[in-house]
């Protein structure tokens, strides 16, 4: 007689790794409400993001509606983070950069920073109020597995990994190389499924034997790198942005003067005329920092298309799902990885 608790191992197991990435989540999750560290905030993310993860690899398994609402649940927390987490990045990468010995463009520099860092308070107190008042019950409890699913693990390999990978490789080859400004989307997006590949692909560690810690990290090295674009690209959008709202303030100091231009008695002395010596300090620290930001981001670019380029050759479309099925390293694969050893 087969016990009411006993079940099939593929969802054992399954079931064993959601636990783990909720606990996981949970427990990064409670710790912002005593410590507050862009450090923190980050393994919280990253934390939500593999619960995420596990929950989209599982999902052929899992009952539809329950799994979906906390999917829902999830993404709404991780949009609660993920301004704060940009701008975290956005102080930490422009102060890597060159500053400027100049007085005048030290000044729109120190502009810059000031906006950032007003940014950074204001969002950290809405975000730590939204974390104060949360977890305080048993949330986002694990929602049931469907019974009607095979639990034969090359079956659940298949149909979890099967369709992350193919979206991969498809956003990956719809990327428009010679349209730099629409392939900031297409990189961005490319890197969320670079995430989704490589958290699910951790689930099934074990089915890659002595290579997968290996090919984890070829993955990651690619998110990685696609990372640091993306953090470009935002500070880029970010400067813009500053710009246009300064721009929009001279305008309306331009219209107060021609409004209080006096005639046909004229007077300078009734005249705000200070504004037309206001010196513009931001545009050449601006332009000064998109020159470096664009020279930083075209290096990293070339490291990834040097990377995609090699998967292509590796055809990991395919080889990677039959390597889970089979439990057997590639031999293409088998002679990249081994050159790490070299």
């Amino acid at each position: 007689m087969i016990s009411k608790l006993q079940v099939p191992s593929f969802q054992e197991n399954a079931l064993k790794l959601l636990r783990e990435r909720r606990q996981c989540f949970l427990r990064e999750a409670r710790g912002l409400q005593s410590e507050w560290t862009p450090d923190l905030i980050h393994d919280v993310r990253v934390a939500c993001r593999r619960f995420r993860s596990a929950l989209r690899i599982f999902l052929p398994f899992l009952d539809t509606e329950s799994a979906g609402a906390l999917q829902k649940v999830l993404r709404n927390f991780m949009r609660k983070f993920n301004a704060l987490r940009d701008v975290d990045v956005q102080i930490e990468l422009i102060n890597s950069l060159k500053i400027p010995r100049r007085k005048s463009l030290r000044m729109g520099f120190d502009e810059i920073n000031s906006f950032l860092a007003a940014r950074k308070r204001d969002l950290d107190e809405k975000v730590r109020k939204f974390a104060a008042g949360a977890f305080i019950g048993d949330e986002f409890p694990l929602p049931a597995f469907a019974a009607t699913h095979s639990s034969q693990v090359a079956f659940g390999v298949r149909s979890s990994m099967l369709p992350e990978i193919d979206e991969a490789v498809a956003r990956s080859r719809a990327i428009p190389w010679d349209n730099p400004v629409e392939n900031i989307y297409a990189l961005h997006s490319l890197r969320i499924q670079i995430k989704r590949v490589r958290y699910g692909l951790e689930f099934f560690l074990i089915e890659f034997g002595e290579y997968g810690k290996k090919l984890l990290n070829r993955f990651k090295k690619i998110q990685d790198v696609l990372g640091w674009i993306h953090d470009c690209d935002i500070l880029a959008l970010v400067l813009k942005k500053i710009l246009k709202s300064r721009a929009r303030e001279r305008y309306k100091k331009t219209k107060t003067v021609y409004a209080a231009l006096p005639w046909p008695e004229f007077s300078s002395k009734t005249l705000p005329i200070v504004f037309f010596f206001e010196k513009e300090i931001l545009l050449p620290v601006v332009l000064r920092i998109l020159r470096q930001l664009s020279k930083i981001r075209s290096g990293h670019m070339k490291s990834f298309r040097k990377e995609l380029e090699l998967f292509e050759k590796l055809r990991w479309n395919q080889s990677i799902v039959e390597w889970l099925e089979k439990g057997i390293c590639p031999t293409e694969w088998r002679k990249e990885l081994a050159k790490n050893d070299k």
